[in-house]
């Protein structure tokens, strides 16, 4: 029984191993958040602020090991699509209809 408890014990730390990190830029204010998330997501920043806004946002976030000046390596991700038109079929040759003086229904 020992050895069965210790096996247990062996197995069961794999449960209590795994350690969940609180993103730690989750308590900027909403506007350096947001920018974060643009930058995350691989948006051109450039193109949005200002040269001199855009280096205050990067001073801002620098501490946190995230440069905004450096584009993201993110890929654009574009959904192939494929479009499915449906239109009147035609009733198959073996299908009969059923006689209405058979059905009955259950009372």
């Amino acid at each position: 029984m020992n050895r069965l408890l210790k096996d247990f014990d062996e197995r069961n730390q794999i449960l209590f191993r795994a350690e969940a990190d609180i993103d730690e830029l989750t308590h900027l204010d909403p506007k350096l958040l947001a920018i974060y998330r643009m930058w995350q997501a691989g948006d051109d920043l450039t193109s949005k602020y200002s040269r001199a806004t855009l280096y205050r946002y990067r001073a801002k976030l620098l501490p946190y090991g995230v440069d905004i000046a450096i584009k993201s390596n993110v890929i654009k991700f574009e959904p192939k699509t494929r479009v499915i038109k449906l239109g009147p079929v035609s009733r198959p040759d073996f299908y009969e209809f059923p006689n209405p003086s058979i059905i009955r229904l259950a009372a």
